[in-house]
């Protein structure tokens, strides 16, 4: 004769596995963060990128946004959760009312068009964005600010910005004082390693400085008025060149991707 009482024990506890097994497979399905980013084709720096992400979070995705053809970055766009704006080429001085500094520049007005049309993309679905050198002055740019084309003969400082060997080039930045960046770092001065010969001439007004050079030249930025705006850090440094215990590379990662986990979980 069965044991009824045996027979609905059992069956509650396959119900119950069944049931916790799905839910463990809906929570953890989109775990999984995707970033948005582009890249100077064949350059090492693109290594460089991916291998600082990795070495924090070995699970994230990375869309390579020029390697899409251009009908298809707004659906690869989509299912991302952020979108990092990294180092290369100049931007072209006519987005920023400059063509007459073109003769300072080295440009990929293709990458440019790109990016806008990401970043706009990005904006407007409120994802978090992280801007990197290049990506840096393209986000000033982007909000209304506008750049020096070649610090050495429109800016002049005493400040290496750019040396022959790029990973060896370093110099201090400073906060000033306390603000979110060196809250988040917990220091008000470090040093960073650099690689530029532009700057931000004009910082759009949309924004506001978190760190200058000895020179008073603007070196990392968010929103001036947070409130509205989606998560924004910017830094003219290239953290993924850095020792991640170093706190202006590894609490700027670290940070980012908390953000784009929270807008996975809020549009997921």
């Amino acid at each position: 004769m069965r044991n009824s009482s045996g027979y609905s024990f059992t069956r509650f506890i396959l119900l119950f596995l069944t049931f916790f097994i799905m839910i463990n497979s809906c929570t953890t399905k989109n775990t999984r963060l995707k970033l948005a980013a582009s890249f100077i084709n064949g350059n090492p720096e693109e290594s460089n990128y991916i291998k600082w992400v990795h070495q924090m979070d070995s699970t994230v995705e990375i869309i390579v946004l020029n390697q899409i053809p251009a009908d298809q970055v707004e659906q690869a766009l989509s299912s991302c959760d952020g979108l990092m704006l990294t180092g290369g080429d100049d931007i072209h001085p006519d987005r920023y009312g400059r063509p007459e500094d073109t003769v300072f520049c080295t440009m990929n007005p293709g990458r440019d068009t790109l990016e806008y049309m990401a970043l706009k993309l990005a904006y407007d679905k409120k994802m978090p964005l992280l801007g990197i050198c290049r990506g840096f002055q393209l986000l000033n740019v982007y909000f209304g600010g506008s750049l020096y084309a070649d610090l050495p003969a429109q800016f002049g400082s005493l400040v290496q910005h750019r040396c022959e060997d790029p990973l060896s080039c370093e110099h201090l930045v400073s906060t000033g004082g306390e603000n979110y960046l060196s809250q988040l770092t917990g220091k008000q001065a470090g040093r960073v390693t650099s690689n530029h010969h532009q700057g931000i001439r004009d910082l759009s007004s949309k924004l506001v400085s978190l760190a200058c050079s000895g020179d008073n030249l603007t070196e990392a930025f968010t929103w001036a008025d947070p409130e509205s705006e989606p998560f924004m850090l910017a830094v003219q440094w290239h953290p993924e060149r850095m020792d991640s215990l170093n706190t202006y590379s590894g609490e700027l990662l670290r940070e980012f991707l908390s953000k784009m986990k929270d807008f996975s979980q809020m549009t997921k």
